[in-house]
């Protein structure tokens, strides 16, 4: 107890006790107080100690990835065979053999002729290997060959030209057949010339010392101004 409980119960106690017996009395109260605070339970105050949680952390496991669907891959294109274009192989064809043109070598001009005989006839007769053949002549002097009139339409006109016959002379110098090889553009001349040659006289092709049939082309000029 404290002092000031002490005071207190002390100053409680009727003053008619004498001193002494008030501290007796006193002495009683405090032993009997001390003996019920001996004999009480003991009331402890038990703390109780905070009870220890074991945690134990347990990570989570991650749950395994699922695969993805595997996105299918586009096939590859199949290779195109190559198509190996083979080029056509062109064959040549074979020119059909074309006719010689046949040329005509122009013969002197005889001086004041209308129309004039402008060049040599060639031959075509066919001579042996051995024995070549000359030509028909139908400029020799003593053969006086009439020269084709000139028309006078054409002449009115302005008709000029070049006519080409071909002629076949016998052996005799005479013409056997004519033929138109090359018209002068206007009938009129080609006319003219058509009926005057055949009857002109040659000199029959030669083979050897032999005189033989040939063919030979003769040119005659239409031309004013040799008038």
């Amino acid at each position: 107890m404290t002092l000031a409980a002490s005071s207190s119960i002390t100053s409680s106690i009727p003053s008619q006790y004498p001193a002494a017996g008030r501290l007796f009395i006193v002495i009683g109260l405090h032993v009997g107080v001390l003996y019920a605070l001996l004999n009480l339970p003991a009331t402890q105050n038990t703390i109780t100690p905070p009870r220890t949680l074991e945690v134990s952390l347990i990570t989570p496991q991650p749950e395994p990835l699922r695969p993805e669907p595997a996105v299918p891959q586009p096939a590859p294109p199949k290779p195109q065979p190559k198509t190996i274009t083979t080029p056509p192989v062109l064959t040549a064809k074979p020119e059909a053999n074309k006719p010689l043109p046949v040329q005509v070598a122009e013969a002197p001009k005889p001086i004041a002729s209308t129309p004039t005989i402008s060049a040599a006839p060639l031959a075509e007769a066919t001579p042996t290997p051995s024995m070549p053949a000359t030509a028909p002549l139908i400029n020799a002097d003593y053969l006086n060959n009439p020269k084709p009139p000139y028309p006078a339409s054409s002449r009115r006109l302005g008709e000029e030209g070049k006519v080409l016959l071909r002629v076949h002379v016998n052996i005799d110098g005479s013409v056997d057949k004519i033929e138109l090889h090359r018209s002068s553009g206007f009938a009129r001349l080609d006319d003219s010339a058509m009926n005057t040659v055949p009857d002109w006289k040659f000199v029959p092709a030669r083979q050897g010392n032999q005189a033989v049939a040939a063919w030979i082309i003769v040119p005659i000029s239409f031309n004013l101004r040799s008038n």
